[in-house]
């Protein structure tokens, strides 16, 4: 199915067929979020990044 395919579809969004193909767990059941202490050096810098790229959107 080609992207425009999808979106022309009325009522249907990203998330809705990521929930339907069992790529989103609910949000009960979804785990929490990693400890960054735990991870390792590249999967710190990259937890790093995303905190730093979403309070930096979030104050613009």
């Amino acid at each position: 199915m080609e992207p425009a395919d999808f979106y022309a579809i009325g009522g249907v969004s990203f998330t809705a067929l990521r929930r339907e193909l069992g790529w989103l767990v609910a949000e009960l059941e979804a785990a929490a979020p990693p400890n960054p202490s735990g991870l390792g050096e590249r999967e710190r810098r990259v937890w790093l990044m995303l905190a730093v790229q979403m309070y930096c959107f979030a104050e613009a």
